[in-house]
């Protein structure tokens, strides 16, 4: 999505494109038309759980939960993207160092927008 937000909000150079409200809607319509053909096959499957006889509880629950959450498996991912997504810290003033002191075009900060979304991948 953010390639083709660059390429067509790149009116004033190319001469052709599309107006902001127009990206805007395109981008609030992209999920709709990805996940509503997706979600009529879903099929949702029964949970059973036989270790555990009181889980309709909230106590149950509860401990359900805390027994998931202790795994290694579950919390220490957890904890990577947590301490991940705190340590990624947007700068304004980068930005407007690379457009006022570098110049860059809406075209190219698209581009640096999308190379840093896929070495984040």
């Amino acid at each position: 999505m953010k390639l083709s937000g660059a390429v067509l909000y790149n009116k004033k150079q190319w001469n052709w494109g599309l107006t902001i409200t127009e990206i805007l809607a395109l981008n609030g319509l992209f999920p709709l038309i990805v996940i509503i053909p997706l979600a009529f096959p879903l099929v949702e499957l029964a949970y059973s759980n036989t270790t555990d006889n009181n889980n309709n509880s909230i106590r149950g629950q509860l401990k359900s939960l805390w027994k998931l959450l202790k795994l290694k498996a579950v919390w220490r991912p957890m904890i990577f993207i947590y301490i991940y997504n705190v340590m990624q810290i947007p700068n304004p003033s980068w930005y407007n160092f690379l457009v006022e002191g570098l110049h860059f075009t809406n075209f190219q900060l698209g581009l640096i927008t999308i190379s840093s979304a896929v070495m984040t991948w």
